[in-house]
């Protein structure tokens, strides 16, 4: 349950990763390609941004439910009653991961930290776009 709940995120963290390089290299031919480029790169960003920590949430509730936590129960040994004792150290860490700040919040401090990842992987794009034009201009193979 683990495995396929970090492979999901691993999945989002890879698309958070490599969609602006894409879409640079998608957009590169048309005109206000910058303008293009951040808008849609912006609603992009936030749409994977909300369900990467739309899915980081609720994987802690599966994997919460997966070992026996009781939502329902009124008190803490009631909780985790029907947790095996092995498993007790990592409920407790998801069950404080889980009832911290909620995705909402966890989502828009992410999309503050990621947006200028856009603006940096558009610069590198046009850097290496000016360094193979001169590189053909000059003919330096």
């Amino acid at each position: 349950m683990e495995t396929l709940v970090f492979s999901i995120l691993l999945v989002l963290l890879f698309l958070l990763l490599i969609f602006p390089i894409v879409l640079f290299f998608k957009l590169r031919q048309t005109k206000n390609h910058f303008w293009i480029y951040l808008v849609s790169g912006l609603i992009i960003a936030l749409i994977i941004i909300a369900g990467f920590t739309w899915w980081a949430d609720y994987s802690d509730k599966l994997l919460l439910l997966y070992y026996g936590y009781d939502f329902d129960a009124p008190n803490e040994a009631q909780r985790f009653a029907r947790v095996d004792a092995a498993h007790l150290d990592t409920v407790k860490q998801i069950e404080h991961r889980y009832f911290g700040i909620g995705w909402p919040v966890k989502a828009l401090l992410a999309y503050a930290y990621y947006s200028p990842y856009l603006i940096i992987a558009y610069l590198i794009g046009m850097l290496i776009k000016r360094i193979k034009q001169n590189r053909v201009k000059n003919h330096l193979y």
